[in-house]
């Protein structure tokens, strides 16, 4: 992805207005206008389900100082949408969200309306929006909002809310999508950046990506830039796309110090960085680190810094995946804040950050003699890192590379000690990308690889129970356990999940979108790193028994216990094929009959070789039960576009395997 920069230079703008002041962003008429006109879908081939009609955004950066006090943010955000709703599928667009960044955003303005096709128009006012706290799709992170459904919303009615944010906190860098589901007839986005950051050297920049083909102008104002583009087309996209990488034109704001060249400035990071591996790994804080550890700070070698990793693992909070429950007991007071501390003293109590852990491992590795750089890296699921874009906030996360004894020059072992992961493995959303590598002082870019299917392994036991009555739902309960990739983002996202919201979550991995009742949904193992935890649920489902004859049912195992089979639309794929991991899922599911019933006829194995992996399905009468031992690999990860119809007709073979009937025939008549 090219990003085309325009700089800003903060201390070359004159001053700006007053936060407070209206920027000149409102509401639309409450008419239809010949404005509003837009031919509705009606072709073979289709069309889009709404048209944006007008989307403008006007952005003001700023900070409230008060004595005595921190700088609070101080930014406001004004913003307005106006669109033409042409079939239900567009009817989304009437869901709204506002983001509320942190604990002092508040909303300070707000408007909403439906006009319908008779010109009525229904409104909704701001006492009818509800905050609430919503799950991110990119990275299982929560994000608080307010929420508003626009009323009477149907094809053929035109929609136009806006709101006024302030304030809005101060983002290292933020990533606007130009580009949407659906087409956009006139687009505004104005940014005002800080006017006194010029003092100590940072500048504003804005950048463009992907804009080739697109009619958009990014120029600069008197008081900072504008984006103006019209007729913009809408960007395709599909399920299972390449991780980090935007379809379509993104807005990238940030702010950075200048530098002659991107090379200049990534040198500068890792300058930085390599000072503060000196100002830590100090020797001696290192031997006194390893021998609270129990290691001989003498030693050398692959074997010292495969046991640090391993001990670290075993004996180490990652403080960045506290539970809810912990980070308010810090915020209360209740609990210190550890923070700040020399590598020692995180040893000695047990705890420290994800940098910290892996500054550790890189001081212990520097000791035994074993070649270790630093690298920094981005969450993929958010964005990859872009080495054209000069900002430091792209960073979210960072590993250790190894060049452990008698492999390649050019070979690095990965290791990633706060994760909880096996050594040498990394989480999925940071491997296929590209991170910094500190090499001296000098930055070097380094390609983050993964691992195999063997690796990642999650097995589900299944115990369902067919009630004697073929209208009675039968009683199942599962457990599910894996190792390596499988999980880990979603025990992260429950570890840092409150209470009551983590039991919902839970309720929803359970039932995992079909109507099975859930009676009980708990996990076990997520105390420390939330790698390899356990699913533990319980439901009651009225589909198992599919038809029932006299002396005779048969019956279905699918169900939410089967993790879900990925489902690719039959319309010619327009991106690459990418999933988070290659995996095994293995299933064993033990089907008990009611009493007087015997399993009838064994179903013959069903074996299916695709494009990416093999599906197992090896079905046995024992005991009086069916035995059911099912397998699903998928040894590769990425595919090309045209590589879709073979996935597809792949999957489709899984999902008639697992829709396999088997029967129970009656031994003995009812009593």
């Amino acid at each position: 992805m090219r990003s085309w920069p325009l700089l800003i230079a903060a201390s070359l703008l004159v001053p700006s207005q007053a936060f407070g002041e209206s920027l000149g962003i409102g509401p639309g008429p409450e008419t239809i206008t010949p404005a509003d006109e837009v031919a509705a879908p009606g072709s073979p081939s289709g069309g889009p389900g709404a048209v944006i009609l007008a989307e403008e955004t006007e952005v003001v950066d700023g900070v409230t100082v008060v004595a005595g006090r921190s700088p609070a943010p101080g930014g406001l955000t004004t913003y307005h949408l106006r669109a033409r709703i042409l079939t239900n599928e567009g009817r989304g667009l009437a869901d709204i969200q506002i983001p509320l960044d942190s604990e002092e955003t508040r909303l300070n303005r707000w408007w909403g309306f439906t006009i319908r096709p008779d010109g009525t128009v229904l409104r909704i006012e701001k006492g009818d929006l509800r905050e609430q706290t919503v799950v991110k799709v990119e990275d299982k992170t929560e994000l608080r909002v307010m929420t508003a459904l626009l009323p009477g919303v149907e094809p053929g009615t035109v929609i136009d809310y806006g709101y006024a944010v302030a304030g809005r906190p101060l983002h290292g860098l933020q990533r606007i999508k130009v580009q949407r589901r659906w087409p956009v007839r006139s687009l505004v986005y104005r940014w005002r950046p800080l006017l006194f950051l010029g003092a100590i050297g940072l500048t504003g920049i804005c950048s463009i990506s992907n804009p080739a083909g697109l009619d958009l102008n990014l120029d600069q104002e008197e008081r900072g830039f504008v984006l103006r583009g019209t007729e913009i087309p809408p960007v395709v996209v599909e399920p299972w796309m390449p991780l980090g990488e935007d379809p379509g034109a993104v807005l990238t704001l940030y702010y950075t110090r200048l530098a002659s060249s991107s090379g200049y400035f990534w040198n500068g990071i890792a300058k930085q960085q390599a000072e503060l591996e000196r100002r830590t790994l100090t020797p001696g804080r290192v031997r006194k680190a390893m021998e609270e550890m129990g290691l001989d700070p003498r030693a050398k070698g692959a074997q010292v810094v495969r046991g640090a990793y391993d001990w670290i693992t075993a004996n180490m909070e990652n403080t960045g995946l506290r539970t809810a429950e912990d980070l308010e007991e810090i915020a209360s007071g209740k609990r210190e804040n550890e923070s700040g501390r020399r590598i020692p003293a995180i040893v000695k109590s047990r705890k420290g950050t994800a940098e910290e852990l892996d500054l550790l491992l890189l001081g212990i590795a520097h000791a035994a003699g074993v070649e270790a750089r630093l690298v920094l890296t981005s969450d993929r699921r958010k964005n990859a890192w872009d080495p054209g874009l000069l900002a430091f906030g792209q960073f979210d996360e960072s590993l250790v590379a190894l060049r452990m004894p008698g492999e390649p020059a050019a070979q690095y072992t990965l290791a990633d000690p706060g994760s909880g992961l096996a050594f040498g493995e990394i989480p999925w959303w940071i491997s296929g990308g590209e991170g910094l590598m500190v090499e001296g002082e000098k930055a070097k870019i380094i390609r983050l690889g993964g691992v195999g299917a063997s690796s990642n392994v999650s097995e589900t036991r299944v115990t369902m129970r067919i009630a004697a009555e073929p209208e009675e739902p039968a009683s199942v309960s599962w457990t599910r356990t894996g190792k390596g990739q499988w999980g880990l983002a979603e025990g992260r996202a429950l570890v840092r999940s409150r209470p009551d919201d983590r039991k919902d979550r839970l309720i929803d991995m359970c039932r995992s979108g079909s109507t099975a009742e859930v009676v009980e949904a708990d996990a076990s193992g997520l105390e420390r790193t939330a790698a390899g935890w356990s699913l533990l649920c319980r439901a009651e489902s009225g589909e198992a028994v599919r038809e029932s004859r006299p002396g005779e049912m048969d019956v279905s195992f699918e169900g939410p216990w089967i993790e879900p089979v990925p489902n690719l639309a039959a319309a010619p794929r327009v991106h690459p094929i990418e999933f988070p991991f290659a995996e095994t899922v293995l299933g064993t599911i033990e089907i008990v009959p009611p009493p007087g019933f015997q399993p009838g006829p064994a179903p013959p194995p069903v074996e299916v070789d695709g494009p990416i992996g093999a599906y197992r399905l090896l079905i046995e009468a024992r005991d009086g039960k069916w035995i059911l031992h099912r397998s699903l690999r998928l040894a590769y990860t990425e595919l090309p576009a045209d590589r879709a119809p073979g996935l597809r007709k792949f999957f489709g073979a899984v999902r008639t395997g697992d829709r396999t009937l088997l029967t129970f025939r009656r031994t003995e008549p009812p009593s």
